[in-house]
This record gives structure tokens, sequence and C-alpha cells, in this order.
């Protein structure tokens, strides 16, 4: 499916949890798709490193990282997702 200038995001940097797959992965598509930097967390790495490929090949500035954001210190060792992203698309 497509959202184009569904909203203006060029430039913003987005956190998708669940980005593997399925809903996660449709969510961060749209958001390339109008213009935003997407950090993907899953816990599926084989299935994030598929994901992180197929949106670099439609352009998109894009960081992928296994995280379980159901555990507390996890989440407070998210990598700061705005830094990374910023002006590179090859992690």
């Amino acid at each position: 499916m497509s959202y184009p200038n569904l909203f203006d995001l060029s430039g913003k940097t987005t956190i998708v949890t669940g980005g593997a797959s399925g809903l996660g992965l449709s969510i961060a598509e749209a958001l390339v798709e109008n213009g935003a930097h997407v950090a993907l967390f899953d816990l599926d790495q084989h299935g994030l490193e598929e994901a992180a490929h197929r949106l670099r090949r439609a352009g998109a500035d894009v960081l992928n990282k296994t995280v379980d954001v159901a555990d507390r210190d996890q989440r407070s060792q998210k990598p700061d997702a705005h830094s990374e992203l910023s002006g590179s698309n090859s992690r």
C-alpha cells in the first residue's frame, strides 16, 4: 500500500517497534515514504536485517537494532536514533 504525501516527516526521526515484519514494517514503509528516518527495533535480528535492506533499497535512512522493548534494561540502553541516523543510510 502506498501513502505518499499523507504527511510531511522530512528530517524527522522515528522509532518503530516490531519493525521486522507485519504491521511494524508497513508503518515503517509509510513513514519512509513520507520522508522520515526510521529506527527499526525488534527481537528478530534476521527479520530486521531483511526489513532494513528492503527500506534502504528504496532510499531510506534506516537504523536497525535487536531490542526487547519489554526489557527495562534493554530499553534504557537504546541508541540515540536521531544521532545515529543523521545523514547516513548505511546502518
